[in-house]
């Protein structure tokens, strides 16, 4: 996946997963924008699902198949959107992760 990328690269990606943004502000984390979409800007909500929502559809697709992953995934984040405001800002993939495994 990372094929081709220098170490301080590979290094700032996983940081920005793991919600703890490089130095060089080149990448936002999912915790910074977590706390975003906490403070009602939709945008950050919006970039949450631009980074996230491709693996989630992946793995539902795996427990349900594709004709019922499309609504399990709208249906995630809508409950993701209605529960932001209690979502730890550094457990968001996780709380995702949880949601989508309660929704199966």
């Amino acid at each position: 996946m990372m094929r081709g990328k220098s170490t301080t690269d590979k290094r700032r990606a996983i940081m920005a997963w793991d919600g703890e943004a490089g130095s060089s502000g080149e990448y936002i984390s999912l915790a910074r924008l977590v706390r975003r979409a906490q403070a009602g800007e939709r945008g950050a909500f919006d970039e949450l699902y631009a980074r996230t929502a491709q693996v989630q559809y992946f793995a539902l697709v795996g427990k349900v198949g594709r004709e019922a992953a499309d609504d399990l995934l709208q249906e995630l984040y809508l409950i993701a959107w209605e529960n932001i405001a209690s979502v730890r800002p550094r457990s968001f993939v996780g709380y995702l992760n949880a949601t989508a495994r309660n929704l199966c």
